[in-house]
């Protein structure tokens, strides 16, 4: 066997989710952040209407025999709504422990499969299951869908 086995993978998915410890957040971010991401430097949005949202996620589970276990979101993500349209495209999703500020940490980053830019009066939607994480190619945040 090569890697972790998935008792032990499982618990740092659920250390790094918050699931059953610690409260996470979504942020959306304009761009990738790079490995030294932190809270101070995290390139966020900042439009109007924006707010960093809570986030939940299913027990990590194996989803192919032979694969690593992954854990998914279990319930929408909503951004919005925007009462300007947003200057810069959001291209990345973070899980950081603060609901808001730079007195936390930044878990994880995640590109999107597309960037996308918000309306006034847009709601971004990330549904639930579209953001899951894993080892070895594990990870993944679809594309969000405006709502307006």
């Amino acid at each position: 066997m090569a890697g972790f086995p998935d008792a032990f993978a499982s618990k740092v998915i659920d250390f790094v989710t918050g699931r059953g410890t610690t409260p996470v957040y979504l942020a959306l971010l304009t761009e990738d952040p790079g490995a030294a991401a932190s809270l101070d430097t995290l390139p966020e949005d900042t439009t109007a209407g924006y707010a960093r949202q809570p986030i939940s996620w299913n027990a990590p589970a194996v989803v192919t025999e032979g694969t690593p276990p992954v854990s998914a979101t279990n319930a929408d993500v909503m951004f919005g709504p925007y009462t300007v349209d947003q200057a810069v495209a959001g291209s990345h999703v973070a899980i950081v422990t603060a609901a808001s500020g730079t007195d936390g940490e930044v878990r994880w980053v995640q590109p999107l499969d597309a960037p996308f830019a918000a309306k006034v009066g847009d709601t971004l939607l990330l549904p639930a299951g579209s953001i899951d994480m894993g080892f070895l190619g594990g990870g993944d945040a679809s594309s969000a869908d405006a709502v307006g």
